[in-house]
């Protein structure tokens, strides 16, 4: 009994709390937003201008127009957003993804078809790409843009047919006005002013920081700092590193720990960017991770077939890991595509000595020759020279490279065995020596280079490689100066100069090759008192 009473308080408790309950609010469904808060939206995201804003702004102009709503003005805006994309993609040497050829059709299809916009998409055609990677204009672009800037920055007022298209006029106007040929005809500044309430959009800010005021990296700091879509400014970030503008302390050295974390910065955020990956490359060389360096030129590669920076990396990355062979081929491909094919014939040049291919290397070396103009050249033709017997012509090509560069210890240890294969004494003497105290001042400097290492705060993996690199290079000139002062001494002995070539023996008496020749020869020059 007291369970049904407790049952019918319970249910009669429901009963009142339901009754003295508000009645339930109605809502009325919420529709997609209107064409024209999409369109302002769209808007928003091409004045904001990182790259990520402008393409979510491009999908939206074209589903409104595709979808009917607004259809000329999301056309119009859809063709100079693609342009913009375009631009950028150019601009940092990224894959080209066919935005411009999308804004040419678009605008093809536009009824009446804008002459200005077509104008203005054939000015944003012809700028010179702003990437390591990418090309310059043509001759024939190169004197439309010459005559488009003289007309446009000479003028008291931006053409008004062109300045309508805004956003997109304001990016083309700051690339004349900063290029190099444009030089002089209008202040970047001024330029900037002109652009009037648009300079503040942070798309145009972008634009004057890469474009005109490179050297002033700040003003792309604030502008990730403000917004982190801009990811594509870290890349901007790292070549101010690598340009020696990150630090203070480091004026006009390059820092590669920032460079390299500010480009991987923006490796993460985009993998299909050649420009970028040739870059990284590079840093990689440097650093003397040459594996990793491999890495990444292969990926640049299969990005973009036969992109000669990328070729010539993988030359250099599979010499330095004593990838001969490969490293022949690569240059093959590199020959085959025609470019750098100087830099190309060199490195299969020098890759052939390591593989005992005299007579190819030569064949390379001549065609290097009339190529480039280094030291690098003939000193490498003075050294196949000496493998092939032809002493002569080893020595003229060392003599070559060390009017070109003085301070190459090596070059003065191989012209100093070609002298001696001729028995000129008293040139092998003056060579031998000066080669030896050039591998002493070496010597001196590396041990400086790795002090300084082992006290930087450097990471960690790089400044190891590279400390163990100059170890070797160390223990390499140890063995090549040993030579050196052991012929110095010998040429000195031939041509009577007793006490020259004893100062020289002395300098060789415990070492493994030489000391005992030396310790003979010391014994000799007593012993003739």
């Amino acid at each position: 009994m007291r369970t049904a009473l407790l049952l019918t308080a319970l249910l009669g408790t429901a009963i009142v709390g339901t009754a003295c309950a508000r009645a339930p609010i109605t809502t009325v469904p919420t529709g997609p937003p209107a064409a024209a808060d999409r369109m302002a939206a769209a808007n928003r995201l091409v004045r904001q201008g990182c790259l990520d804003c402008l393409l979510e702004a491009y999908r939206e102009y074209d589903a409104l127009r595709v979808g009917g709503n607004g259809s000329a003005e999301a056309t119009t805006a859809a063709v100079r957003t693609a342009a913009l994309i375009a631009l950028r993609e150019r601009e940092l040497g990224l894959v080209d993804s066919g935005y411009l050829t999308r804004a040419r059709q678009l605008a093809s299809g536009m009824s009446p078809a804008p002459t200005s916009l077509v104008e203005l998409l054939d000015i944003a055609d012809a700028l010179p790409f702003g990437s390591p990677a990418a090309r310059p204009p043509a001759v024939q672009e190169r004197r439309m843009l010459l005559q488009v800037s003289s007309d446009w920055l000479t003028a008291p007022e931006p053409p008004s047919g062109l300045a309508a298209h805004q956003e997109l006029f304001g990016y083309v106007w700051l690339a004349l006005a900063c290029d190099v040929a444009s030089a002089g005809s209008i202040r970047p500044d001024n330029a900037r002013a002109g652009l009037g309430a648009m300079r503040e959009q942070p798309l145009l800010i972008f634009k004057f920081a890469t474009a005109c005021d490179r050297r002033n990296p700040a003003a792309l700091g604030d502008l990730l700092a403000e917004d982190p879509r801009f990811a594509e400014v870290s890349y901007y970030q790292g070549l101010a590193a690598l340009a020696g503008q990150g630090r203070p302390d480091l004026a006009g050295r390059p820092d590669l720990d920032e460079a390299d974390s500010r480009l991987r910065a923006a490796y993460a955020w985009r993998r299909d960017w050649p420009a970028l990956t040739v870059m990284l490359g590079n840093i990689a060389m440097t650093s003397e991770d040459f594996a990793g360096a491999l890495d990444l030129y292969q990926q640049t590669l299969e990005l973009v077939p036969d992109q000669p920076d990328a070729l010539l990396g993988v030359v250099r990355a599979y010499t330095s890991l004593d990838r001969h062979a490969e490293a022949m081929a690569a240059a093959d491909t590199l020959i085959a595509a025609g470019r750098y094919p100087g830099d190309a014939r060199y490195w299969r040049a020098l890759n052939a000595v390591h593989l005992s291919r005299f007579d190819d290397a030569w064949s390379d070396i001549e065609l290097a020759t009339t190529l480039l103009v280094n030291a690098d050249v003939p000193k490498l033709a003075g050294i196949i020279a000496i493998n092939r017997q032809q002493v002569d012509v080893a020595r003229r090509r060392l003599e070559e490279a060390t009017s070109r560069r003085p301070s190459d210890c090596e070059v003065g240890f191989y012209l100093q065995i070609a002298l001696s294969e001729q028995r000129a004494w008293n040139e092998a003497a003056d060579t031998a020596s000066r080669a030896g105290a050039c591998f002493d001042q070496d010597e001196a400097q590396l041990r400086k280079e790795i002090a300084d290492l082992r006290a930087t705060d450097t990471v960690a993996a790089r400044r190891d490689r590279l400390i163990a690199s100059r170890e070797l290079r160390i223990s390499t000139n140890e063995r090549m100066r040993a030579v050196c002062w052991f012929n110095a001494a010998a040429a000195h002995f031939n041509v009577g100069a007793r006490d020259q070539a004893r100062t020289h023996a002395e300098k060789v008496l415990e070492d493994e090759r030489f000391g005992e020749r030396a310790r003979e020869l010391v014994s000799r020059l007593e012993s003739s008192r």
